[in-house]
């Protein structure tokens, strides 16, 4: 039997590999795999079972005894205004043990104060539908109010939250190598 054809995408994120995953997959009828899901589910759970990852004998256990879903509930482009709505409207639904968020860059348009030209329409009206608010110089403390209310729902939801925050770049600064 001729084996399927096994596709892989690389690329920084952000850079549309799921999106584009997605379609292939979907075209050709093929199987699709988010690898960096499962590897961050699987990695929160030899966390939590305080698994040593050199004891390849355990590890290969697990694959055995866990039943591991992954839901990979990613839009491009959405800033966390619309992910955390999504996270309290949807996403709490599927009762999930572990939300692992990966967040940050879009919301540096947030930051951002008003701006118009005859190429571009950056409106106070536009800022506030995709981040909810218009607080340029305040905004990093809405961020976080806004990350850690999500922690309480998953308190109060039962789930762990795990957030993996890219830094919302400054445009008066150079960034360091920890950021």
């Amino acid at each position: 039997m001729k084996r399927r054809p096994i596709i892989a995408i690389d690329g920084p994120a952000g850079s549309g590999k799921s999106t584009v995953t997605k379609l292939i997959a979907k075209k050709l009828k093929l199987l699709y795999l988010d690898t960096g899901a499962m590897y961050r589910a699987l990695s929160w759970l030899m966390i939590k079972e305080s698994i040593d990852y050199k004891k390849e004998k355990k590890l290969q256990n697990i694959s055995e005894s866990k039943n591991i879903e992954v839901i990979n509930a990613g839009i491009g482009a959405i800033t966390s205004f619309n992910e955390s709505k999504l996270i309290k409207e949807k996403l709490i639904h599927y009762k999930p043990d572990l939300l692992i968020v990966y967040d940050g860059s879009n919301d540096a348009s947030c930051k951002m104060v008003e701006h118009i030209t005859k190429d571009h329409n950056h409106s106070k009206e536009l800022i506030i539908k995709l981040c909810g608010v218009y607080s340029p110089s305040n905004y990093e403390k809405i961020y976080a109010e806004r990350w850690s209310e999500i922690c309480r729902v998953g308190e109060e939801n039962g789930f762990e939250t795990v957030f993996i925050l890219q830094p919302i770049p400054h445009f008066d600064k150079i960034l360091s190598d920890q950021e």
